[in-house]
């Protein structure tokens, strides 16, 4: 299936992302910073509703191979696995598939891997795959989820909820990290809204903090139970 899906991103040829083609399958392209970038696929695979890690590929002329990276982070916010980009595609130099093909691994929608580049220059993130419609109904894990804004719009934190009997007003919180993988800003979910109890903001309601296409943000439950994040009518998954 992924030859199928290179294919035709192939023939198709939001700054969040941006997307180039809102067709049945498009691809959508960002440049990349140094350092840590989250990368929220707006596609899925081609009949599928999970992501492909090899519908994520880099371009430009400061590319480092075997040193830009790709990982998939734990609830714990701890780099769970990492493939090193070489030749266009990602490889297991650590063997964490135990010998499987990395290209192949699959992420469910709406969850994000990083992508750490080791060079400020010339360097593109591009994504593709079959752009996506419906959501997904599932709960959320104890410790860090990984939500991004999988649409093809414009959103805002606000349009990040929790639901559940185990849900922890003034516990429970949205982290936007840095480019060095550390929290920039946190707010505290209270009375069915996110509050900037920190004041990172200066007084701006952090519900109207901008979630564009392809961003992504850390969701911390503290409990482990009945917990659902939306994202605009959109349940998603934690990763794992």
């Amino acid at each position: 299936m992924k030859k199928l899906v290179t294919a035709a991103c192939a023939l198709v040829a939001a700054s969040a992302f941006a997307v180039q083609s809102a067709n049945i399958v498009g691809y959508a392209t960002k440049a990349a910073g140094q350092g840590y970038n989250y990368v929220t696929p707006s596609f899925v695979d081609v009949g599928y509703n999970t992501y492909m890690l090899g519908g994520i590929t880099l371009e430009g002329d400061d590319v480092e191979e075997f040193g830009d990276n790709l990982q998939i982070f734990d609830e714990g916010g701890n780099t769970a696995m990492q493939f090193l980009w070489l030749g266009g595609a990602w490889v297991d130099a650590d063997n964490y598939l135990d010998g499987d093909d990395p290209n192949e691994y699959a992420i469910a929608r709406g969850t994000f891997p990083i992508v750490d580049i080791q060079n400020d220059g010339d360097v593109t993130i591009k994504v593709c795959g079959e752009v996506t419609t419906n959501g997904l109904e599932v709960a959320a894990q104890q410790g860090y989820n990984y939500v991004g804004n999988a649409t093809q719009t414009a959103l805002t934190l606000g349009d990040i909820t929790l639901d559940g009997e185990d849900v922890e007003e003034f516990g429970d919180n949205l982290q936007i990290f840095d480019e060095g993988g550390n929290t920039a800003m946190q707010f505290l979910w209270l009375g069915g809204a996110w509050v900037d109890a920190d004041n990172y903001l200066d007084g701006d309601d952090p519900n109207e903090y901008a979630f564009n296409p392809g961003d992504g943000v850390i969701v911390d439950i503290q409990n482990d139970g009945d917990v659902t994040i939306t994202v605009t009518g959109l349940p998603i998954a934690a990763l794992n």
